[in-house]
């Protein structure tokens, strides 16, 4: 969801923001965070408190949603320790077969059989056997197309053009003339690739150590990728679905395997006739706000998936420039930007994203405006927050 705010009425409106829900998969009423035909495999964590301290070293699994899987048949395999648990008491787990792992916590855990741990050690509500009808949870769920609907590959990515963001660099991928059609997408360690609203198509995507994927939110920008995604460590994703068709039949062959120590934002991983694998990282958790995934099989590390993201607001008075750099002084929150521009209207449609030199500062920032080139009356300078823009009164001309 995205907003343009101008000036002086993002402080005001800010307050006022609401969240939206990642792509929903809503089912009889239910919103599943984790959703598998098949069965979900979540692996062991340590002895977290539940909610765990923010930071943290530990690393934790805290699910704040529902966790579900689909079959009659279907298994969901919790690990030691895990916590299914919101503030409200109403996080559910819900398989034929549940298998409880010692010390897990979990608000309500719904099945037909059960094994390991004792529910009561384990449950806060125990619903058993499941009411007639409960299962499957999604009715003709079949190979390349479930809950979230069909999804086709087009042939124009074998074809198509390769596009590689090198390491630390930005770009912007419109549509085009391709109509979003590309073939080999590389971003590298440390780079940013910005896309549009729109149904992209890419045969293969490859997001290297640090790199970051934004989208303009989900399912406006919805990516559809043929070849298995196998993402480093550290990635930033946000405001996208991503979604793979996966194996012709419905297998474990993971078509998204998000690495460790990253950053999900308002994120959907889809893959109805195969496999997910969120990572966790040996330098921390997987950190994952309103994001849902949802595949054949899942796989998870300990994961922090929270379902709500707190719109994040920011301003600052001043821009000054000093020689090829613009200095953003008396700023609030300037350190939770997502990125900055700069334009000769308060609009970033069209707008030149600049890159901040060095630590950025709650109140203050030194944007790199080398090469850059405003005529009078000159260009304002956006900051871009998860709850709008703020953008300069004054105007500055470069160089």
């Amino acid at each position: 969801m995205a907003h343009r705010i101008l000036l002086g009425t993002l402080v005001v409106l800010c307050a006022l923001a609401l969240v939206t829900p990642a792509g929903a998969v809503t089912v009889n009423g239910v919103d599943y965070v984790l959703l598998a035909k098949h069965e979900i495999l979540m692996e062991n964590s340590d002895a977290c408190p539940n909610p765990p301290p923010i930071p943290t070293s530990l690393h934790c699994m805290f699910i704040q949603g529902n966790v579900g899987v689909s079959d009659t048949d279907g298994r969901l395999r919790t690990g030691s320790h895990n916590i299914i648990s919101n503030a409200g008491g109403t996080a559910s787990a819900t398989a034929h077969n549940i298998v409880l792992a010692s010390f897990a916590d979990i608000d309500i855990c719904r099945y037909d059989i059960t094994s390991g741990a004792t529910p009561a050690s384990v449950c806060g509500t125990v619903v058993t056997p499941l009411p007639a009808g409960t299962l499957p949870l999604v009715v003709n769920w079949q190979a390349g197309s479930g809950p979230l609907g069909a999804v086709v590959n087009d042939p124009c990515v074998n074809t198509a053009t390769d596009v590689t963001v090198a390491a630390g660099g930005t770009l912007t991928l419109p549509l085009g003339a391709n109509n979003g059609c590309y073939r080999t997408v590389t971003v590298g360690a440390g780079g940013t690739l910005n896309l549009n609203a729109g149904q992209y198509k890419f045969r293969s995507l490859n997001l290297q150590s640090g790199a970051s994927l934004t989208g303009a939110g989900q399912p406006t920008t919805t990516v559809t990728i043929t070849n298995p995604t196998i993402t480093a460590t550290g990635v930033k994703i946000s405001d996208i679905r991503l979604q793979s068709r996966g194996s012709a039949n419905f297998s474990v062959t993971e078509y998204f395997s998000i690495g460790g120590s990253s950053t999900l934002n308002n994120v959907v991983l889809y893959a109805p006739s195969s496999a997910i694998h969120l990572h966790s990282g040996i330098s921390g958790t997987t950190a994952a706000n309103n994001i849902e995934a949802v595949a054949n099989f899942l796989t998870v590390e300990p994961i922090n998936i929270e379902t709500v993201i707190p719109p994040t607001c920011g301003c600052f008075e001043d821009v000054t420039k000093a020689g090829t750099t613009l200095q953003i002084t008396g700023g609030n929150n300037l350190n939770q930007a997502n990125a900055f521009f700069i334009s000769p209207t308060c609009d970033t449609t069209g707008a030149t994203q600049v890159n901040p030199i060095g630590a950025v500062t709650p109140t203050d920032a030194t944007l790199d405006v080398s090469g850059k080139t405003c005529a009078a009356p000159g260009c304002h300078v956006i900051a871009q927050f998860t709850a709008g823009t703020w953008c300069s009164a004054t105007q500055t001309v470069l160089p």
